[in-house]
């Protein structure tokens, strides 16, 4: 029996879940979203990239058209086809005062990237760790001489990337800075550390969307592997996390997978939840 569930949408979270290790969707994936999209059900690319770092991701899909919808920045950032339908952002004092505070932390300081919007982004030294996360992206910085100087009035994204320990710790320290100012921060992979405002979620990103679209919670599926996945787990009435997760996304999801994102766990729940396969 096809969609017995009667899913109406999709929210797929990017890297690590419909992407493998190797930054590929696999032909399984590829082949059960566009199998998803003739059954008529709405499939949402949700994801902490930028836009741009989303093209390929999108093209790769059949999600181009002026009917699809993504949620880029984690959620700061709602686009149908490539119109940005709504952003939200931090103000320059506030992305100011993070960037600081972030570089007197030991081994932070040149591992910060800013969003000023949903297509750029800017750091002050090109990195190798930098380099390979454009290069997995597609996306290479802008190199800046400061970026609190090169901050605009509104900011999208805080962006730090570096080793486990080191974000770990910078992560304990900032917890008592974020809260006070109303930003969010979360780890959305190991490496990578990010900070938005706190009205940019992507849960709050994909209500927006449902509401655009009519749809209720109840017939909304999504997927995610990390903490800022956690929002949108949450709203879903149907909510998997890969096996690949991290914990704090498994406990936000309904169900965890056999499959992780190396074994097209996308698939797999796609073909089990809807097609009936």
């Amino acid at each position: 029996m096809i969609n017995p569930y009667k899913i109406k949408l999709i929210a797929l979270d990017v890297d690590h879940t419909l992407l493998n290790s190797k930054s590929e969707i696999s032909e399984k994936n590829r082949k059960a979203v566009f199998d998803v999209v003739k059954e008529g059900v709405h499939v949402v690319i949700a994801s902490g990239r930028s836009t741009p770092a989303l093209y390929q991701v999108r093209k790769e899909l059949g999600l181009l058209d002026e009917n699809s919808y993504t949620v880029a920045l984690n959620g700061a950032v709602i686009l149908k086809g490539g119109e940005v339908l709504k952003e939200e952002k931090m103000d320059r004092e506030d992305a100011i005062f993070l960037i600081s505070e972030l570089k007197k932390i030991p081994g932070i300081s040149g591992n910060i990237c800013l969003y000023n919007s949903h297509d750029s982004y800017l750091a002050e030294i090109e990195t190798e760790r930098l380099r390979n996360y454009g290069m997995r992206t597609g996306i290479m910085p802008v190199v800046v001489k400061n970026l609190q100087d090169s901050a605009a009035d509104k900011v999208s994204k805080i962006l730090v990337l570096s080793d486990e320990n080191t974000l770990e710790n910078a992560a304990s320290i900032m917890a008592a800075l974020v809260p006070s100012r109303n930003r969010n921060m979360f780890f959305t992979e190991r490496h990578l550390l990010e900070f938005t405002t706190g009205g940019a979620t992507k849960g709050r990103a994909l209500r927006v969307v449902a509401d655009m679209l009519n749809i209720n919670e109840k017939h909304i599926l999504s997927m995610g592997d990390n903490e800022n996945d956690i929002s949108m787990l949450e709203f879903s009435r149907f909510s998997f996390a890969p096996s690949n997760s991290s914990e704090g996304a498994k406990r936000a999801a309904k169900i965890t997978t056999a499959e992780s994102c190396d074994e097209s766990a996308v698939a797999a729940v796609i073909e089990k939840y809807i097609l009936g396969h």
